[in-house]
This record gives structure tokens, sequence and C-alpha cells, in this order.
């Protein structure tokens, strides 16, 4: 058993504990999520230009492809926020999953600091 080894992992896997606890709070609080891209288009039909954008979000379809869903300007500020609020959340996310791999490793390498010989 390797004392100090022990402490300097106990010591990492509080303050791993410490940044999953940060993470986990605003995903518990997560509200509102619109999956897809926002996307502005300047182009009518006919191959016209607009003189201001029109906004659509690209939704992701079963199969890799996308429908687009016209956003009327009256809901384009809702839109952004609740689009902006999933890619936080799957950013939080994605640095979850990867918090928790190293929590693992480092709980087994702890176990391993810990185990005493039989005889």
């Amino acid at each position: 058993m390797n004392r100090e080894e022990a402490s300097a992992l106990r010591k990492r896997l509080r303050e791993l504990q410490s940044e999953r606890r940060a993470i986990e709070e605003p995903l518990l609080e997560a509200d509102r999520l619109l999956r897809g891209s926002l996307i502005e288009k300047y182009e009518l039909a006919g191959g016209k230009k607009r003189s201001s954008p029109a906004f659509y979000l690209s939704v992701p379809l079963p199969g890799g492809r996308h429908v687009l869903e016209y956003v009327p300007r009256s809901e384009l500020d809702r839109v952004r926020k609740d689009n902006d609020a999933y890619r936080r959340y799957r950013t939080a996310l994605s640095r979850l999953r990867v918090l928790s791999k190293q929590m693992v490793k480092e709980f087994d390498a702890l176990g391993k600091c810990l185990e005493v010989p039989l005889r």
C-alpha cells in the first residue's frame, strides 16, 4: 500500500467530483432544448436575392437527412436561445462523459494502490 499515492489519487478524485457537480447542475436545470442548426438564407426561389435573410432550422432526421423548418422573425430570439441551450447541453454532456471515464480510471488506480498482500 502506497499512502502518498493514495492520498494524491483521493485529492484528484475530489477535484473531479467537484467538477462533475458543477457540470451536472446546469444539465439538471435545463428547461428547453432545440436540436438543429440555425441557417440564414438570402436566396429566393428562382435564384433571386433577398434584402434581409430568412431563417431556417435544419433539423436532422434518421438516415442522415435534414429538413428545413422556417423560423418566423417573431420566434427567432426564442429559437436562437433554445438552440444555443441545446449546444451548451451537448457540450456539457460530452465533458461529463470524459470526466466519468477519468474518474473510473482514478478509482481503479486507487484500488490497486490500496491492495495489500495476503502475507
